[in-house]
């Protein structure tokens, strides 16, 4: 009788793809961050992003950022990442961090963040589809959904204080 590892490993060895390890891209924001401030002013000290608090998905709000995006998906994918993630994470129906009384918090309406996560998944698929059109390589997409503790803390990540009542 096999071992149950042995069994394991046969069903997972048929079901892999040929190449068992895929690239993810990484530091997106990075090098968002870094591309276009050079761009702006020559250096890498003032930030690109239009709403910090929204991180990179804030350039799916203008057509030079989704540029942006779509730039950055094509270096990574040369750069030989197998899988490369929307620029999504910080896209989200509520507000975002910030004091509750505060004026300033970023509130999205809904149709606006439908539109920017429908954008950077049309973004993704643009240079997945190029990509292949030039190069004969496949790459995936990943959809990079934040979650939801983020978007609501006191401005750091997960804090578990989501502001909900035991009543």
């Amino acid at each position: 009788r096999p071992s149950p590892l042995t069994t394991s490993s046969t069903r997972l060895s048929t079901t892999m793809p040929a190449k068992p390890v895929l690239i993810l891209d990484g530091g997106v924001s990075t090098h968002l961050e870094r591309k276009l401030s050079k761009a702006v002013d020559g250096s890498s000290e003032k930030s690109p992003f239009a709403h910090r608090e929204l991180w990179s998905s804030s350039l799916l709000l203008t057509p030079d950022g989704c540029g942006a995006i779509r730039d950055c998906h094509r270096d990574f994918l040369l750069a030989g990442a197998d899988i490369i993630e929307t620029v999504t994470y910080q896209v989200h129906y509520t507000p975002l961090p910030g004091k509750e009384n505060d004026l300033q918090r970023l509130r999205l309406e809904d149709d606006a963040v439908d539109k920017m996560l429908q954008d950077g998944v049309k973004l993704a698929r643009e240079a997945v589809e190029q990509h292949r059109a030039q190069t004969g390589k496949l790459a995936h997409i990943a959809a990079s959904i934040g979650s939801l503790g983020g978007a609501l803390a006191d401005g750091s990540e997960y804090t578990g204080r989501f502001g909900l009542s035991m009543e």
